[in-house]
C-alpha cells in the first residue's frame, strides 16, 4: 500500500467541490490515516446524517480507531489536564503545536476537530493569533 501525505488545502478544495459542509472530522481522518477525501467521507457516513452535517467526537472516534488499526496505527490519549494543572494555563491550538512539534496529533476543540502534523496546524484557523482551546488531544502512533 503506497502511503501519501494528504495536504489539507487539497482536501478542502475536494470537499467544497462535492458540496460538503462541516467536514473537519472527514478531513482530519484523511490527514491522520493518509487516505483520500472520498474514502474518508465514505468511512464517516455512519457518523454523519448527510454530507451537509457534522458529527461529534463521541460518535466518530471509533471510526478513526478502526481505520487507523487497519493502517497499523492507533490513537494514544494525551492527558492535557495534567499539563494544565501543572502550568495553570489552558492549551490553545497554537501552544499545543509549539510544544508538540514532532509527530501527528488529533485535537478536539469546541465543536471542531483538527490535526497538527510536525508542529504545523492543518486547519483553516491556523492563522488565528491565539487559536482555540483544546478539549481533547490524541497522538497518532505506529503499532
Amino acid at each position: 500500500m503506497r502511503k501519501k501525505k494528504q495536504k489539507y488545502e487539497k482536501l478542502v478544495i475536494e470537499a467544497i467541490k462535492q458540496e460538503h459542509k462541516d467536514f473537519c472530522a472527514v478531513i482530519a481522518l484523511s490527514v491522520i490515516a493518509d487516505i483520500g477525501f472520498n474514502r474518508s467521507a465514505k468511512l464517516m457516513t455512519p457518523a454523519r446524517k448527510n454530507k451537509k452535517s457534522g458529527s461529534y467526537p463521541s460518535i466518530y472516534i471509533s471510526i478513526y480507531q478502526k481505520t487507523l488499526k487497519v493502517r497499523n496505527k492507533k490513537l494514544e490519549n494525551i492527558n492535557i489536564f495534567k499539563h494544565e494543572m501543572k502550568t495553570g494555563k489552558r492549551f490553545t491550538t497554537k501552544k499545543f503545536a509549539q510544544k508538540f512539534d514532532k509527530g501527528t496529533y488529533l485535537l478536539h476543540t469546541a465543536r471542531h476537530t483538527l490535526v497538527i502534523r510536525d508542529g504545523i496546524i492543518e486547519d483553516w484557523n491556523k492563522d488565528r493569533p491565539r487559536g482555540q482551546f483544546v478539549k481533547e488531544a490524541y497522538k497518532v502512533v505506529n503499532l
